[in-house]
């Protein structure tokens, strides 16, 4: 079955550092092998169970969607199969992956809610480091990345009502490009830090008008420079998808520096 036969191909492709990787059609290998299998399951109903349930378990695997692989994995590990022993070792570590990815942070204060998230993220850490050098390295790198994700873009929502929020919001930006500067999606966390400092600069020409001898026009010009660094990094990033993004984030911070340098005369 040439399902099977591409799913084999790709599934030892290293998802964390290089991505998805795309079938001939340009989809992602994995979601495309997904809807083919459901496909002709419904085609051929009971027919080579335990292998298109295994396949199944595989891609949703790859995908991140580990509750969902280890559903399928559980059907094989009953199953009386050449296949059974493979699917029981990895629903033991499925369930354990999907226990860390569906966390959901608590606390009844927002204090203790991010230190839950804190708690988790350092969970998704130790986790990806049990994991090294083992077939599931890339799946766990990657859901330690994603958990350090969410955890900046809830920094970020809230960084106006903790203390220190903005540079807690930053060290979460630059924690994320320093463990994973391995990752196919590092220039995402240079363009969120990049962006972060753009933010500031527009705060700053909001809350003390440039037209105002206040003005601090150093302080100005020290974040639009740190900005236009990191989007001239990537913008020069070639292969990347984020370079047409940092192209087009450096032409509209270099017309909003222009305007608020006119304003500041």
């Amino acid at each position: 079955m040439t399902i099977l036969a591409e799913l084999q191909l790709h599934r030892g492709e290293d998802v964390y550092r290089f991505g998805y990787p795309a079938d001939v059609t340009g989809q992602n290998v994995f979601r495309a092998s997904l809807i083919r299998l459901v496909n002709w399951e419904q085609q051929r109903p009971g027919q080579w169970e335990d292998i298109v349930r295994y396949a199944k378990g595989l891609a949703f695997e790859a995908l991140g969607e580990f509750e969902e692989a280890a559903a399928q994995f559980g059907r094989v590990a009953v199953l009386d199969t050449e296949l059974s022993e493979a699917a029981a070792e990895r629903l033991q570590v499925d369930l354990r992956l999907a226990e860390l990815a569906n966390f959901e942070p608590e606390g009844e204060t927002l204090a203790l809610f991010l230190l839950s998230m804190a708690e988790n993220v350092d969970r998704w850490r130790r986790e990806a480091a049990l994991r090294e050098g083992t077939e599931w390295e890339a799946v766990a790198r990657h859901g330690w990345e994603q958990a350090e994700m969410r955890q900046a873009e809830i920094l970020r929502e809230v960084r106006f009502s903790i203390e220190r929020g903005d540079e807690r919001y930053r060290e979460a930006c630059q924690q994320l490009i320093e463990h994973h500067a391995d990752s196919h999606r590092v220039h995402q966390h240079w363009l969120r830090l990049g962006d972060h400092h753009r933010d500031l600069a527009e705060r700053l020409a909001v809350f003390s008008p440039p037209s105002q001898t206040a003005f601090d026009i150093d302080t100005f010009e020290q974040l639009v420079g740190a900005a236009r660094t990191i989007y001239l990094q990537v913008e020069r990033a070639d292969g990347f998808r984020e370079k047409l993004e940092a192209r087009a984030r450096l032409a509209a911070l270099e017309q909003f520096a222009q305007r608020v340098r006119e304003d500041a005369r």
